[in-house]
């Protein structure tokens, strides 16, 4: 993997520009930088720099302009120099990094097997490797894009390892179309590192294919969960783990009930994901074939916790951590309630959020042209 450009800011005028910020000012009591923390998402190409800029800019008003966390932004496609010049402008002086997440799609099919190969041309309904494009839409359980589906199978495994993301410790990771909506009023890296949790984020959704993911659970850890509920105070995880004969059966018994975490936004220990035990059961979970997006990285973020660390999961909602991010239309993953316009038009409306928010007026009106 080819790192593009890296640090285009030095570290020490990283550090320099968050002590100016921070100082005597009252945020230094909530905000403190930590060590080895990268702010990190992914896109498929620079022709997402547009909403990038939107939610990076909100991003550092709302918090990184206190801490000063490095920016990485992973890519499929190469970025040409300006464009990566054109993103650090708006997150200066944190640092910023680029870096590619795959190598071309046909160096990938190359070094497929020939059954898997021949299987993926099936599935993407075409008869030779040249015909095949990153827009490809290709069917198992969930029929998407090649590009969709990479980005699925990247964030579940190969992230984790990935070089450029070698030297940090704590992840932050915000999907590119997650948008702050004010300043936060508290800091989730600070809360992660001081009770030395593995997961911060949002539960979501239930999970259907249960007696599969049993199995991937069961070859990679010797035990199987069939259900997760929640702490109400602190939304640690509370596993019940499949009885012998629920083992042996290869099922539980009733319904399961398997949340997984949002995607859009967490918080994680790299050095927890990075164990062997965790890295065997994310290889297995994106098996047994390549550019699949039935398994998923809320999967993949979730399953290793409520198995290995349920204690060390919180639930940024239940703690009352409310940092308005909004998603989909969504305010803080509220279900039940949608944003009544898009996030471009609701954020600037007169007397909305933006007009509440005179750093992010300032700083990014111009640059909120996305619906989010």
């Amino acid at each position: 993997y080819n790192i593009i450009a890296v640090d285009l800011e030095s570290p020490a005028g990283v550090a320099e520009g968050v002590r100016e910020l921070g100082g005597s000012n009252a945020k230094s009591d909530v905000f403190r930088r930590q060590e080895g923390v990268a702010l990190v998402t992914k896109v498929h190409g620079p022709e997402y720099l547009g909403q990038l800029k939107q939610m990076l800019c909100l991003l550092t008003q709302a918090y990184n302009k206190h801490v000063g966390y490095d920016v990485l932004v992973f890519t499929t496609i190469p970025w040409p120099r300006d464009a990566v010049q054109a993103l650090q402008n708006v997150i200066s002086p944190a640092a910023l990094t680029v870096a590619l997440d795959s190598k071309t799609l046909h160096e990938e099919l190359a070094e497929m097997g020939p059954e898997e190969a021949q299987f993926l041309l099936n599935r993407c309904n075409v008869t030779t490797a040249d015909q095949l494009k990153w827009t490809s839409k290709c069917c198992l359980r969930f029929c998407t894009t090649l590009k969709y589906a990479w980005q699925a199978e990247f964030r579940s495994y190969r992230i984790w390892r990935h070089p450029a993301l070698t030297r940090y410790k704590y992840m932050l990771w915000m999907d590119s179309d997650t948008l702050c909506s004010k300043p936060w009023e508290h800091d989730p890296v600070r809360v992660m590192v001081e009770n030395n949790l593995v997961l911060l984020g949002i539960p979501c959704c239930l999970f259907g294919e249960h007696e599969e993911l049993m199995r991937k659970m069961q070859a990679a850890y010797g035990k199987m969960i069939c259900s997760v509920s929640l702490s109400e105070s602190s939304g640690s995880l509370l596993p019940r783990f499949a009885t012998e004969q629920e083992t042996l059966d290869g099922k539980c018994k009733g319904s399961p009930r398997f949340h997984t975490a949002a995607g859009h936004f967490h918080l994680t220990n790299l050095d927890f994901y990075r164990l062997p035990t965790n890295q065997k059961f994310l290889e297995l979970l994106v098996s047994p074939h390549r550019f699949n997006r039935d398994w998923d990285d809320q999967l993949a973020v979730f399953v290793p916790a409520a198995v290995e660390a349920p204690d060390r999961v919180w639930n940024v909602i239940a703690r009352g951590m409310s940092l308005g991010l909004v998603h989909n239309r969504r305010l803080d993953f509220n279900l039940t309630h949608k944003l009544e316009f898009q996030f471009d038009e609701w954020f600037k409306q007169e007397g909305g959020s933006m007009w509440q928010w005179p750093d992010a007026k300032e700083t990014c009106e111009a640059l909120i042209t996305y619906s989010g």
